[in-house]
């Protein structure tokens, strides 16, 4: 089996294992099931990255953009996109991921949000910790770092709501990006 093939059959098996976390979630299965679910899912996420990180393994998986003067490897995150990373980074500076995934620790909720977003992890971290010093939580988060216009409006948004309405917001972007 080629390398292409491989990732596509890993992309395949991942999808299965997401559609099937968010049934169990939503429909409040087994948390033994939930468990492998997400365990399935972040295993895959994990072979995937080692794949598209060695340009040996999988010839052109490392996604580039060639710009005047060069070759830029960092892909922009669209707009619609970034405002949803936003929302489910101001849920986890407000109220943590215990809500969304009780049974996991917050290290593997950060794996399947930022698989499920199409994201880094520390990408989805460091959305998170630029709301920490607005949202009272126990980090210390950005301080000292320039507040972006978008976390100003998300906040400003979310703020008025309250924590189901919130909670309601973030599954449904889960939803989108499956």
């Amino acid at each position: 089996m080629d390398n292409k093939t491989l990732r596509e059959k890993i992309l395949k098996i991942e999808s299965t294992a997401k559609k099937c976390h968010e049934l169990s979630i939503m429909r409040g299965y087994d948390d033994d099931l939930k468990e492998m679910l997400l365990k399935i899912i972040i295993d895959s996420n994990r072979i995937i990255e080692g794949i598209e990180n060695d340009p040996d393994v999988l010839s052109g998986a490392v996604k580039r953009r060639i710009f005047p003067g060069g070759i830029h490897t960092k892909d922009r995150i669209e707009e619609n996109r970034r405002e949803d990373i936003h929302i489910v980074a101001y849920w986890m500076s407000k109220y943590e991921h215990v809500d969304l995934f009780p049974q996991y620790n917050q290290t593997d909720a950060f794996n399947y949000l930022s698989g499920v977003l199409g994201i880094k992890h520390n990408t989805l971290k460091n959305y998170r910790d630029s709301f920490d010093p607005y949202t009272g939580s126990h980090r210390r988060g950005w301080v000292d770092g320039p507040r972006s216009d978008m976390n100003r409006r998300v906040f400003n948004r979310l703020e008025k709501l309250n924590r189901e309405e919130v909670l309601e917001m973030v599954k449904r972007i889960i939803v989108k990006y499956k």
